[in-house]
């Protein structure tokens, strides 16, 4: 399904602030998270970030979609930066010892032949409260970018970003992905309903790839 993020009209107190207030509090919020891996303060923000949403007043059913795809996107990148950098908190950095938890077997370079098999790949305190920092920072940056979209009329986007002095056609380029956005999204859904309609299987494809491309054909 296409992510997409509508504008919802409500009267709140975040639909009611100037647009280059809130593109200012999420560039400075994200440049702020983004330093620190100080569990405390990340946690800090997140708070922050939660009560912030908070005040938009957006339904799950609203924003489903786009959550999703961030709570994947989000579980793929933390898992890939703990596999990628061996489980150690800094790659590459003596943070001194580790209370290890438990030991992982994952696919790694050898010292012998056949060079490639499984090694222990360590799960420590250290680690997985590292882990942990991660998740919170991305989903409170989540938290104030998404409602960004759906909390900003998008006749309002363009003079936001003209008001913070950025060029004419930044502002217009990031007017028209606000306004395309979901009009792609609504013309997906329209066509996803009139192949539903023809008989054509687009959800639960069987069969190996020859008969899903078989069932896709018209």
């Amino acid at each position: 399904m296409l992510i997409n993020f509508p504008y919802i009209k409500r009267d709140t107190p975040i639909h009611r602030m100037d647009v280059r207030a809130k593109l200012l509090l999420l560039i400075t919020f994200g440049v702020a998270a983004a330093q620190t891996s100080n569990f405390w303060l990340i946690l800090a923000f997140f708070v922050i970030a939660v009560f912030y949403y908070q005040q938009c007043h957006l339904r799950w059913h609203e924003t489903k979609s786009a959550w999703r795809l961030i709570i994947v996107l989000n579980v793929m990148l933390i898992l890939a930066n703990f596999f990628l950098t061996g489980g150690q908190v800094v790659r590459g950095v003596d943070t001194g010892p580790e209370h290890i938890i438990a030991y992982i077997p994952f696919l790694g370079f050898l010292a012998h032949t056949p060079f490639i098999g499984l090694v222990p790949l360590p799960l420590s305190v250290e680690s997985s409260v590292f882990l942990l920092t991660q998740t919170l920072r991305n989903f409170a940056i989540a938290l104030i970018a998404v409602s960004l979209p759906y909390t900003t009329n998008p006749g309002h986007i363009a003079p936001g970003f003209k008001g913070l002095g950025l060029p004419d056609w930044v502002a217009y380029a990031m007017d028209l992905s606000f306004r395309f956005l979901p009009s792609v999204g609504r013309d997906f859904g329209t066509t996803l309903d009139a192949q539903r309609a023809r008989g054509f299987e687009l959800d639960k494809l069987r069969g190996g790839i020859a008969g899903k491309i078989m069932r896709l054909a018209p």
